[in-house]
């Protein structure tokens, strides 16, 4: 009877550990307060992508991310010292000069590029100058679209328009 006893308390520890396990899978969010999407995994060793820390329902993304240089630049995107994350996935933008400008418009120095939702992922914008690239707000909250502007260009969802 004790050794039944013992080895359901400790079936009913182990049960336990593995519940405790399975539901703490994130650790720390990396920087709360820009995006609630990035996380430490509970040893601090990996940093995880899951949307809205919901990764019961959304599933998570280990990166390959380098947890001691990176940092949050928005709710989608993240950087360490060699690579761009958007949405957990590595691209092509330069780390050194990547930035999410105030109008929340991803661009490194070569390339701006606009989130396209499906397939998860940046597309640079062909014909875009990062330097004088900018949102129209006006036509934005009016249309529902994404409409910008650079030094010589109008761009309609990332696409430039032939306009004058």
């Amino acid at each position: 009877m004790k050794i039944a006893l013992a080895l359901l308390g400790i079936l009913v520890l182990v049960s336990i550990f593995l519940l405790v396990r399975f539901f703490t899978r994130l650790g720390k969010p990396v920087n709360e307060g820009l995006s609630h999407s990035y996380y430490y995994d509970r040893k601090g060793e990996k940093v995880i992508y899951s949307p809205m820390g919901n990764w019961f329902e959304l599933g998570y993304h280990e990166t390959d991310a380098d947890p001691t240089s990176f940092v949050v630049l928005s709710t989608y995107a993240g950087k360490d010292s060699k690579t761009v994350y958007w949405k957990g996935k590595k691209t092509q933008a330069d780390p050194a000069s990547f930035i999410i400008d105030s109008n929340r418009i991803p661009k490194d120095k070569l390339h701006v590029y606009f989130p396209w939702d499906y397939p998860d992922s940046l597309y640079v914008i062909e014909g875009a100058d990062p330097a004088t690239y900018q949102s129209l707000p006006i036509l934005n909250e009016r249309y529902w679209h994404h409409w910008d502007v650079d030094a010589t260009s109008i761009f309609l969802d990332g696409k430039k328009v032939e306009a004058d």
